[in-house]
């Protein structure tokens, strides 16, 4: 009974349980959407990495947002964010594939958990948690992005 409690006091304990729980199903269906043909002109750059790679860089993402729900405190956010777009640019990566990507694993972890009865009546709490986490690291991505241009740093999207 305590440990029902305590869920029903943190919702967002159950929403962290529930994606971990959920991790490897979800960078499935990433790396299914990332491949796929019709995706290539978007994320080009991820479709020529292979499976376990996509799946590795997936999970340090999945962690970002699991800590994001399981605090509530996003300052690791912001650090993440800048890192991610330093190796993207390095790598060549478009800002809008970077940030469409994050965007995809934000609303592929919703889809998942919105088939969760257990997470009926904390919808709304789990779409804001993750989608605001989304919208920062986005935010930190498209400024790291606009500084590396405008500072001339080599290597960058072609």
């Amino acid at each position: 009974m305590a440990c029902h409690k305590a869920v029903v006091e943190r919702p967002n304990l159950l929403i962290y349980e529930t994606m971990s729980a959920q991790r490897d199903l979800v960078g499935g269906k990433l790396v299914e959407r990332l491949k796929a043909p019709e995706n290539a002109a978007l994320f080009g750059h991820y479709a020529d990495y292979g499976d376990d790679a996509l799946i590795r860089r997936y999970n340090r993402l999945h962690q970002i947002f699991e800590t994001a729900v399981y605090t509530g405190d996003r300052k690791h956010v912001l650090s993440y964010g800048r890192y991610l777009a330093r190796e993207r640019w390095k790598e060549g990566f478009p800002v809008a594939e970077v940030t469409a990507t994050v965007q995809l694993v934000a609303e592929l972890i919703i889809d998942e958990l919105s088939t969760h009865p257990e997470l009926q009546g904390v919808e709304q709490l789990m779409h804001d948690e993750i989608m605001l986490t989304s919208q920062l690291l986005n935010d930190e991505i498209q400024d790291a992005y606009d500084e590396l241009k405008s500072a001339g740093h080599l290597v960058g999207p072609a």
